[in-house]
């Protein structure tokens, strides 16, 4: 069934590429590249290009290249041949359909922004398609403000149609304008409309959806924004942060062991590098409200000794980036994120394309690999010109949450001195029924499932206590008398 599904999806290809028009390659050879992609598509690459191709049949076969390439992940290098073939083949049939795959593409994956804004700054030719056009319009309007040019930007953005999904990115960058002055009703509006519309790119909706979902949950509404946050299908390092925000919510809804269980999968292996030091803190909160205050003083231990070295690093006066933590919290914040997933993307791309020739258009795989090289060292110096300001906003919240763990550990010290303990019950999830079989409990000990999240939960018994009542268990030593008020001097005035 697998296998039939990829023939279907590879046949769809060469039937775009038929419907464009593009018929410079023999028939003959396009049926037999398609059947040695029905095996497997890394066998379409190996097929033997046709002899004495012209450049046009070049053209045509880097872009079916490119479209196998997608299939199986390679989209960042996808990109790069779509814009090589585009840019030099300006006003032919291959640079058009190159362009119309380049825009395809752009809609559906994470593509290098950063390297179509360029592509589009320098791409001199007449665009028939509005689709392209509109695409076109839009890089080259970020592509100058990059620059300075916001006259020339703003007219740029006048040509964006607005029944085209780059329309969608203008109201997505107002949305988020509005959300940086202040302006949050706005920006929930806006966002609400961009999660309706149809003719949008993915990851515009999937992120149009979290930021909704954070401003209900600013709002108090927390059942709400976790409906909207599990119905989403976020990257890896925004599905950590998500689900720290789900915990949140979990916490101020009073429901403690979901939040418990929650946080429980965020120290597994899948999320554990993406973990930041705020999940500890809700744990002692948590534990600290439910008058477990031995939790807390051994969850205050745990910590201290968990980042003992990063405090140590910070304290010592050594380069911040040489710890591990602290480099993986700093590159998850806003301005580095994008970059650092980019260039993970594109050295898994180069280490899949070490050994791959691709037969099927000779010297497109060094080619490939001298480009994917460059861009990545141009995206690792950006990410280090960053990351020094960073790592110190970094250092300064670890010093904050240090601040706040002594806090809580102090307060677990007091507060038991002050109150006596209380057989009742204060809190306690639902437990398996001996009678009952409407839930299925088990325990969750190596694996958690995204779609499970909401019934994962932490058995975890409250201890909350009374008040000492006055007087109790404090020896009553005798009140010493009140000294005597301290004489009053008469006024002149009234003895005369």
């Amino acid at each position: 069934m697998k296998v039939w599904t990829r023939v279907v999806l590879f046949s769809s290809i060469l039937v775009a590429h038929r419907s464009a028009g593009l018929a410079a390659l023999d028939k003959a050879w396009l049926e037999n590249y398609e059947k040695a992609g029905e095996q497997a598509l890394e066998k379409s690459l190996d097929t033997n290009p046709p002899e004495d191709l012209t450049d046009s049949q070049r053209d045509e076969v880097k872009i079916l290249a490119a479209s196998t390439l997608t299939k199986l992940g390679h989209t960042l290098a996808a990109q790069q041949i779509y814009m090589d073939v585009a840019s030099r083949a300006v006003g032919t049939s291959q640079g058009a359909l190159a362009l119309k795959q380049l825009e395809a593409l752009a809609l559906t994956v994470e593509v290098d922004e950063t390297a179509i804004e360029d592509f589009a700054f320098e791409y001199d030719g007449t665009v028939d398609s509005s689709a392209e056009r509109s695409m076109l319009s839009w890089y080259r309007a970020r592509a100058l403000m990059r620059r300075g040019y916001s006259d020339w930007a703003t007219r740029e953005l006048g040509q964006v149609a607005v029944d085209s999904a780059w329309h969608s990115e203008r109201l997505y960058d107002r949305a988020v304008s509005s959300l940086v002055d202040g302006r949050e009703d706005e920006a929930e509006a806006i966002f609400s409309e961009l999660a309706k519309k149809s003719v949008i790119r993915a990851t515009t909706k999937q992120f149009s959806e979290l930021n909704r979902a954070r401003l209900i949950f600013e709002k108090g509404d927390y059942q709400t924004s976790l409906e909207v946050v599990r119905g989403l299908d976020l990257p890896i390092r925004e599905r950590a942060r998500a689900l720290h925000e789900m915990a949140w919510s979990r916490y101020y809804m009073r429901e403690y062991g979901k939040a418990l269980g929650i946080l429980q999968v965020l120290d597994s292996g899948y999320y554990a590098e993406l973990k930041t030091p705020e999940a500890d803190l809700l744990r002692m909160v948590i534990e600290r409200d439910l008058c477990r205050y031995d939790l807390v003083k051994q969850s205050t231990t745990a910590f201290r000794e968990k980042y003992k070295k990063t405090y140590k690093q910070i304290e010592s006066r050594l380069p911040l980036e040489a710890d591990d933590r602290l480099k993986q919290m700093a590159l998850q914040s806003r301005f580095l994120q994008k970059r650092a997933t980019l260039v993970h993307r594109l050295r898994v791309e180069l280490r899949a394309l070490t050994d791959e020739d691709i037969r099927v258009s000779p010297g497109l795989g060094s080619w490939l690999r001298q480009r994917l090289a460059t861009r990545e060292r141009q995206l690792q110096s950006e990410v280090d010109r960053l990351l020094g300001r960073e790592l110190e906003r970094v250092a300064n919240q670890f010093v904050d949450l240090r601040d706040q763990v002594t806090f809580l550990e102090y307060e677990s010290s007091i507060r038991p001195l002050t109150a006596a303990p209380s057989d009742t019950i204060d809190y306690l999830p639902v437990g398996a029924s001996r009678t009952k079989f409407e839930k299925l409990h088990w325990p969750v000990t190596n694996e958690a499932w995204w779609d499970e999240l909401d019934s994962y939960e932490v058995m975890l018994r409250g201890r909350c206590q009374t008040p000492l009542p006055s007087g109790l268990g404090v020896d009553q030593a005798p009140r010493r008398p009140p000294p005597p008020p301290p004489p009053q001097e008469a006024d002149d005035e009234d003895d005369e």
